[in-house]
């Protein structure tokens, strides 16, 4: 699969460099970021740092909002890729500004156009999640996963609920919780094999480090169990738990209104 992927990068690369002066800009931009999305793939934030800048630099030249976001989107991945949380955040945090404002013009959540804009906006919350839990900022993490999981399990979007499923996982892990973050991974791995959707390398080697961390603390066997309770459980039974121990310490009302309005303000 990474040659295939390494195959798309170079020919992708190869047209935008052929194409750049005669596209228009908002088709270059949906182009580098496809071409970022496979470096990002390959594990190589380096490259797709530049190609999602000049991304965000064609979509505003054609003052397409949508665009804009998921070039944001996907530098605020970057920057987790990097280790850059601080960047992560505030990268994510404008792009979810952006779908909030798209969704309030048009007063409904159909302002995004069709559910790969809602996906994008799932992940976007999941990587602002992420960021808010290596930053130590409980609470909005709490906040940006349970509104993650709530839109990816209404949209049945799979991948996008392992990922904020993970990110939550790491948040228990760092609440004290073990098993349960031992289960939610367990539950991620499954839904990642099932689907054919596998980390990139700067996501395994992150999650392999939490894995690390949580086997020492409960032990080889107690860690497998529980990894394979949580591929038993499915992805829907282990997206309610979450989702209930997230919304825990936060407003009791606020998951079921994020689902019913994915464009709503979670930063309250």
């Amino acid at each position: 699969m990474r040659g295939h992927f390494r195959l798309a990068r170079r020919t992708l690369s190869e047209s935008l460099e052929r194409g750049a002066d005669g596209s228009s800009p908002a088709i270059v931009a949906n182009a580098l970021v496809r071409a970022a999305s496979f470096a990002l793939f390959q594990g190589d934030h380096e490259a797709a740092r530049p190609l999602l800048e000049r991304s965000l630099e064609f979509s505003r030249r054609a003052g397409d909002e949508r665009g804009v976001a998921r070039a944001l989107s996907g530098i605020a991945v970057s920057a987790l890729f990097a280790r850059d949380y601080e960047a992560g955040r505030a990268r994510a945090e404008e792009a979810l500004a952006i779908y909030r404002a798209r969704g309030d013009r048009h007063a409904s959540a159909l302002a995004l156009e069709g559910t790969g804009d809602e996906r994008h906006l799932a992940l976007t919350r999941g990587s602002l999640g992420l960021a808010c839990v290596r930053l130590g900022d409980t609470a909005a993490a709490r906040r940006s996963l349970a509104s993650a999981l709530a839109l990816a399990s209404g949209l049945a979007a799979e991948r996008e609920a392992a990922y904020a499923l993970e990110a939550a996982a790491e948040l228990a892990a760092a609440s004290g919780e073990p098993e349960r973050a031992v289960r939610w991974m367990g539950c991620a791995d499954a839904v990642r094999e099932r689907i054919g959707s596998p980390r990139s390398p700067v996501e395994r080697e992150e999650q392999e480090a939490l894995m690390s961390r949580l086997r020492a603390a409960l032990g080889m066997d107690r860690a497998r169990a529980l990894g394979g309770e949580g591929a038993a459980a499915g992805l829907d039974a282990t997206v309610g738990e979450a989702l209930a121990w997230l919304e825990k310490e936060g407003r009791g009302s606020w998951v079921a209104s994020a689902a019913s309005n994915p464009v709503g303000d979670t930063s309250a």
